[in-house]
This record gives C-alpha cells, sequence and structure tokens, in this order.
C-alpha cells in the first residue's frame, strides 16, 4: 500500500470512527452508546455523556421513586450533552408517549439554570396545548407538579417561546432487551434545540439541571452537570472534512515525488 492509499484509507476510517459519535436524533440511542444486549450495561452510555440511569420494575409494581407503578410508569435513563451550539438530551421510559399504556400524558423536559430549584425553561416535546414541537419555552407554566411532590413539573402549559425550533423524535414502538429486566418495554426520546435560545445563561460553566417525568410523576428523571467545555460531542459537518484534508496533503506530497 502506497501513502496515498494509506492516507485515504486513515481519513475515511476517520470519518467512520467520529461520525459514530455524533448525535443523530432518530429515537435510536446507539449513538449514545446504549447497547441492547438484555444486561444491566446497557444504559452505561458514551463518555461525552452525562447520564443518571434508574433500571427498575420487572413487570410488577414497584417504589419507584417519588411514586409507585409498573414498567409503564417507569423511567430507566436521561443522557445530555451539547455541541458547540446544541443542546442534546435523550431518555428512556416504560411510558409509550402516545399515552396508551397508562393513564397519564406523556410529560416535557424542564430545565434549572443555576441548579436553584427554578424550571426556567420548558422543551416542548409533543406540540401539545398550542405549544410547538422541539420549542425553548422561557418563564414556562405547567399543567401541574405529579401526585407525589411540589416540584416535580410534568406538561408545559404556557411560555415565551425562544430561539430556533429544535427537533424531538421518539418511538411508540416498544423495545425489550434493554438492561436487566428483558421482557420490560422500552421506548424512547432523542431532543435537540439550540444552545442560543438560552442566551447567556449557557455560557461555558453554567450549572444546569434536565428533568423529566410523565403526568403523574410517579418516576422522576434528573441529570445535574455544568457545562464545562464548548463542546463535549464533535460536530458532523467539521468531521467530513477531516479525510478531504489528508487526501490533499497526500496528493501534494505524491506531486512533490514526481
Amino acid at each position: 500500500m502506497n501513502r496515498w492509499t494509506l492516507s485515504l484509507a486513515l481519513g475515511i476510517g476517520l470519518l467512520g470512527a467520529s461520525s459514530a459519535n455524533a448525535i443523530v436524533v432518530d429515537g435510536n440511542l446507539a449513538d449514545w452508546g446504549v447497547t441492547h444486549t438484555g444486561s444491566a450495561s446497557d444504559w452505561n452510555g458514551s463518555s461525552f455523556a452525562v447520564k443518571s440511569v434508574e433500571d427498575q420494575t420487572g413487570g410488577g409494581s414497584v417504589y419507584l421513586n417519588p411514586g409507585y407503578g409498573g414498567q409503564a410508569y417507569d423511567a430507566e435513563a436521561m443522557y445530555v450533552t451539547w455541541s458547540a451550539s446544541t443542546l442534546y438530551i435523550a431518555f428512556a421510559t416504560g411510558q409509550n408517549p402516545n399515552g396508551s399504556n397508562t393513564s397519564y400524558a406523556p410529560g416535557d423536559i424542564a430545565i434549572d439554570i443555576g441548579n436553584n430549584g427554578t424550571w426556567d425553561y420548558g422543551i416542548e416535546l409533543q406540540g401539545n396545548g398550542g405549544l410547538t414541537q422541539g420549542r425553548v419555552y422561557a418563564s414556562p407554566t405547567w399543567t401541574g407538579f405529579g401526585l407525589w411532590s411540589t416540584n416535580d413539573p410534568t406538561s408545559l402549559a404556557s411560555g415565551t417561546g425562544v430561539g430556533s425550533v429544535g427537533q424531538v423524535a421518539y418511538t411508540t414502538t416498544g423495545q425489550t432487551n434493554y438492561g436487566q429486566y428483558t421482557t420490560d418495554q422500552h421506548y424512547f426520546y432523542e431532543v435537540a434545540v439550540p444552545l442560543s435560545a438560552f442566551g447567556s445563561s449557557m455560557n461555558v460553566g453554567a450549572q444546569f439541571k434536565v428533568h423529566w417525568t410523565m403526568g403523574c410523576a410517579n418516576d422522576v428523571m434528573v441529570v445535574s452537570t455544568t457545562r464545562n467545555v464548548t463542546s463535549k460531542v464533535p460536530e458532523p459537518g467539521t468531521l467530513a472534512l477531516l479525510p478531504l484534508g489528508l487526501i490533499g496533503i497526500a496528493a501534494l506530497r505524491r506531486r512533490a515525488r514526481s
């Protein structure tokens, strides 16, 4: 293999390896490192994501924290990461997003900037109540706070839309063989919203908390983190240029030798 061929192979290999780390909002959490082997390690996720894991139930009604319920009321895991321009959130739950397996509506995402107990923003996941799916809302109001606490916001009722509309994808066909309870049905959400929607409050160094629960708030998922770097996940557009640059360098070297 000559140097030009080696450089081309290296460039293509780097593109394939790095692009796998980019987040595609499609309801498939494989790009978050969530595996599908029927073991507790399935929820570990990739190192670039901050996570919270609570894989419970096994089919019967158990204590989920803060409430009780079976798999339809359970939340298994939540993941948070960001690029230079986008906040990404993903989570797994036993509740079907269409609400068909519980008597409670799916909830929306709440965000607390500064970890001070105030939910400063909400992200609309389904476009209910006249709100826009994928939109970030400032100064949100909520339809309620569940059955078990006074500070677990459930679904967005209103707010001031800010920033460009983000992306939301979720699955409505239950998938099994994830985690330690292999017969449990799981459903997945992925969300990408522009960091610009949060203004300067989400600059590098900002502490924030991401929260999701369904209408009853039987089980609550929370990830607390600090935006300690500009980006934790590579941008696909930048990665796509890498092999082209390597090919160009190899071509110049080949020309110099001829």
